[in-house]
C-alpha cells in the first residue's frame, strides 16, 4: 500500500544522512511518496568537499577530467533511487545548496520513479567569475587583460584556469569568446588572473569573465538501467559536469526542467544540460529551459564499436569513445536479442544487420559477441563498426527554450525524431543538428525526422565563415563521404530563422527522402544548402 512520508520525520547528521534514511524506507515501501518540506538544505559529504578541494588546489592537474571521469572515481550520491519501484519525491520550494562535487540525484536500477520541484545550486560554484580590467595592447601581436575575481571566487596557484572561458557581452547580453586571440591564463594572486594573447581588438574593461575549472564529471541527475522515469519542474543552477545524463534507460519524461544560471550569474552547468546514451522507448523533453550551459542543450546517441578480433565465429568489439568508456563511465554493450547494424569504418555506410545471440563482457571497453550470422568481409582488418539500433529512443522535443549556450542546441543521433515549437536564441553553434560523428564514435544515421515550427534567432555566432550553419543541419562527419545517402525521410517545415551575418540557415547532406517547405530565412547569407541528397521536394 502506498504511503506518504515527510523528510522532517527522519533523523541524521546533515541532509545527506537524512536522505539516505528516507530513501531506504521508501525502497522498502514501493509506490510511496516522500515530501521534502520547502527550504534551503546544505547537502555535503567529506568526499564531495575533498573532490572540490582537489580540483581547486590543482591536485588533479590542469584538467581534472581524467580523475573525475573514469570508472574508478569514488563519489558521493545525495538522493539514491537504486532498487526503488514507483517512488515519488516531491520537493517543491526546496533548494539543495551543495558543498563540494557530487552526484545529486541517482535514478539507477529503478522503475517508475519521479522527482519534482527540486532546485540545485552550489555553495562555491564550480566555475569562477570576475570583472575584466587593465585591457592593454603592448604591440600588434601582444596584448593582455586582468580578471579581478569576485569575493567568494578565490583561486589557488594550481587551480585550472586554461580550460574554457568566456566573456559576458553586456551589449549582446550573451556569452562570447574573449576578444583576445589564443589567451593564456596566469595566476597573479587569489583574486587576479592575467590572460595574455594576441590582437585585442577592443577595450572590454568592465565586462564579466567566466572561467571553467572542470569539464565532465558526475552529472547532477543520473538515469541508468532504469525504466519509466520522470523529472518534473527541477532546476539546476550550477554543476561541475552535466545537468542530466541518461544511459540504458527506457521511457524518460523530462518536463519543465531548467538548466539555467542562478540570479546574478550568466552561466549554468559546466557541460551539457542533458545527454542520453543507449536509451530506448520514448524520450520526451518539453517545457524546458536550457540557458548558458557550457555545451549542448542535449545530445542523444548510441556508440559505434569497432571489431578488433574474431575467434571461432565470435567477435570482440571495443568502444573507442575518446573521453572514456561512456558518458556515465559504465560499459556500453548490447543485450541478447538486440539488433546490430554493421557500418563501414570510413563512411559509416550500413552494410547490413545481425542479431545478438550471446554477450560476454570482457572489460570496461570490450565485449565478445555471438551473432546470428558472420560479419561480411574481413571485419578486423577493415576495422568494421557495429552499432546497437535496439538502444535508440523515439525522441520528441517541444516547447523548450535554448539560449546562450556554447556548442549546439539539440544534437540528435537517433531515429523517429520530432522537434517542434521550440525557441533557440544566441546559441554559439547550430540550433538543431541531426548527424552521426565518426570522431566521437557517436551515431547513428537518423530515420524519420521532422523539424517543424521552431523559432531560431541569432544562433551560429561562433562561426565566422560563409560555410557555417546557424539554423538546422543534417549530415555526417565521417572520414570519407558515403556513396549513397544514409539519412532517411526528413521533413523541415515552417521554421523561422533570423541569424544575422551567419552563413547558412539550413544545410542538408546525405538524405534520401527530403521535404523542405514553408521555412523563412530572415538574415542568413544563404537560405538552403542541399548536396548528396535524392528524392527531394522543396516548396514555399
Amino acid at each position: 500500500m502506498s504511503k506518504t512520508f515527510y523528510f522532517s520525520e527522519f533523523s541524521g547528521e546533515g541532509t545527506a544522512e537524512k536522505l539516505n534514511a528516507a530513501m531506504a524506507v521508501l525502497k522498502d515501501n514501493p509506490g510511496s511518496t516522500l515530501v521534502i518540506e520547502p527550504g534551503e538544505y546544505l547537502l555535503t559529504t567529506e568526499l564531495a568537499r575533498q573532490a572540490q578541494a582537489n580540483v581547486m588546489s590543482g591536485a588533479w592537474g590542469k584538467d581534472p577530467q581524467p580523475f573525475m571521469f573514469n570508472p574508478d572515481y569514488k563519489y558521493s550520491v545525495g538522493m539514491d533511487f537504486s532498487g526503488h519501484k514507483d517512488t515519488t519525491v516531491i520537493a517543491n520550494g526546496v533548494k539543495f545548496i551543495v558543498d563540494g562535487f557530487m552526484e545529486i540525484v541517482s535514478m539507477s536500477d529503478c522503475e517508475g520513479t519521479t522527482i519534482e520541484g527540486l532546485t540545485i545550486d552550489h555553495k562555491r560554484k564550480p566555475f569562477s567569475v570576475g570583472t575584466i580590467k587593465n585591457c592593454t595592447t603592448v604591440s600588434e601581436t601582444e596584448a593582455y587583460f586582468d580578471v579581478e575575481l569576485d569575493e567568494g571566487f578565490e583561486i589557488q596557484p594550481g587551480t585550472p584556469i586554461g580550460m574554457r572561458y568566456f566573456v559576458y557581452n553586456p551589449h549582446t547580453e550573451r556569452l562570447e569568446w574573449p576578444d583576445l586571440y589564443a589567451p593564456h591564463g596566469k595566476y597573479i594572486d587569489e583574486r587576479t588572473v592575467r590572460y595574455t594573447g594576441k590582437w585585442l581588438k577592443k577595450n572590454i574593461d568592465g565586462w564579466r569573465y567566466y572561467i571553467w575549472h572542470t569539464y565532465h564529471s558526475r552529472p547532477a541527475i543520473l538515469f541508468q538501467r532504469a525504466k519509466n522515469v520522470t523529472v518534473k519542474n527541477v532546476t539546476v543552477h550550477s554543476h561541475p559536469g552535466m545537468g542530466i545524463t541518461g544511459n540504458r534507460t527506457e521511457n524518460i519524461l523530462v518536463d519543465g526542467f531548467r538548466d539555467i544560471p542562478a540570479e546574478g550569474f550568466h552561466m549554468s552547468t559546466n557541460t551539457d544540460a542533458t545527454h542520453y546514451t543507449a536509451c530506448s522507448g520514448d524520450l520526451i523533453m518539453r517545457n524546458c529551459q536550457f540557458i548558458a550551459q557550457g555545451d549542448d542543450a542535449t545530445n542523444v546517441h548510441g556508440y559505434y564499436h569497432m571489431v578488433i578480433a574474431e575467434n571461432n565465429g565470435r567477435y570482440t568489439v571495443r568502444n573507442d569513445f575518446p573521453d572514456g568508456i561512456a558518458h556515465t563511465q559504465t560499459q556500453d554493450y548490447p543485450d541478447v536479442g538486440d539488433t546490430l547494424e554493421i557500418n563501414d569504418h570510413m563512411t559509416l555506410t550500413c552494410l547490413g544487420t545481425r542479431k545478438v545471440l550471446e554477450v560476454k563482457r570482457l572489460n570496461n571497453r570490450e565485449c565478445e559477441l555471438l551473432l546470428d550470422a558472420p560479419l561480411p568481409g574481413d571485419p578486423v582488418a577493415d576495422k568494421t563498426f557495429v552499432f546497437n539500433v535496439s538502444k535508440l529512443p523515439r525522441l520528441e522535443l517541444y516547447n523548450n527554450l535554448c539560449k546562450g549556450n556554447f556548442a549546439r542546441g539539440f544534437l540528435c543521433k537517433t531515429r523517429d525524431i520530432y522537434i517542434h515549437d521550440n525557441i533557440f536564441e544566441d546559441i554559439m553553434g547550430t540550433a538543431v543538428c541531426v548527424y552521426a560523428e565518426h570522431s566521437w564514435r557517436e551515431g547513428t544515421f537518423s530515420r524519420d525526422v521532422r523539424v517543424e515550427n521552431n523559432i531560431i534567432r541569432r544562433c551560429g555566432h561562433l562561426g565566422d565563415d560563409d560555410d557555417s550553419v546557424s539554423g538546422i543541419e543534417l549530415g555526417i562527419f565521417t572520414e570519407e563521404p558515403p556513396a549513397e545517402p544514409q539519412i532517411k525521410n526528413v521533413a523541415i517545415l515552417n521554421n523561422s530563422i533570423d541569424c544575422p551575418n551567419t552563413g547558412k540557415a539550413i544545410s542538408v547532406k546525405y538524405v534520401d527522402g527530403l521535404t523542405v517547405k514553408g521555412n523563412v530565412n530572415h538574415s542568413c547569407k544563404q537560405t538552403l544548402d542541399i548536396s548528396s541528397c535524392k528524392n527531394v521536394t522543396i516548396s514555399q
